[in-house]
This record gives C-alpha cells, sequence and structure tokens, in this order.
C-alpha cells in the first residue's frame, strides 16, 4: 500500500504559502495573501501523485492548528478549506467572520 502516512506543511511568508509535504516530498501547497493580520487563504492545491489519500485535509488541518498557536485567525476564501471548517467546527473560531463577510 503506498498511500501518504506523514503530512506536514512548511510556512514560507515570503511567498505567501505553506508547502505541504507528503512523506518527506513536497505535495502541494496553501497559498494565501494577508490583511488586516488574518491569513487570507485562496487555494489548497495537492499534486496528482497525492490526490485522493487525504493530503488536502491533514495539510488543512496542520495549518489550523499552525495558526490556532501562534493566535492567528483565517479568512477561508478557498471553498476546500472553508468546507473543512464546516466540517470541523472546532475550527470556527479561527475564522474571522465579518471580514470574510466582506469578501462575499
Amino acid at each position: 500500500d503506498s498511500r501518504v502516512v506523514d503530512v506536514s506543511i512548511i510556512d514560507q511568508p515570503q511567498s505567501h504559502r505553506f508547502v505541504i509535504v507528503a512523506d518527506g516530498t513536497p505535495a502541494g501547497e496553501i497559498t494565501y495573501r494577508l490583511r488586516d493580520g488574518r491569513r487570507v487563504v485562496d487555494h489548497v492545491g495537492v499534486d496528482t501523485a497525492f490526490e485522493g489519500q487525504g493530503v488536502g485535509g491533514r495539510a488543512t488541518a496542520a495549518m489550523l492548528d499552525l495558526l490556532r498557536a501562534s493566535g492567528e485567525m483565517i479568512v477561508p476564501l478557498c471553498p476546500f478549506v472553508h468546507s473543512y471548517i464546516e466540517r470541523h467546527p472546532t475550527y470556527g473560531d479561527l475564522v474571522d467572520h465579518e471580514l470574510y463577510d466582506e469578501y462575499r
């Protein structure tokens, strides 16, 4: 079975992205921009070799855990991240709803 075992992220603030690492291999990215001290997340992209293995969801959870630990909030414009937070409401407190509503 060649399923991915370990998923982590590396924040690259100079590039406004988190690199997704799956089993030690770069596997995609989560891109964002900064606004009012918030991370406005606009895209999660997982390389095709890693699709369907839960990499995007685990990377999203890792990002949200990192932001929680640093006291940051998020504006989930990416539909994948938005739906992930809806399915995992324990992350709902990280969403800046007021700023999110400005984008809608």
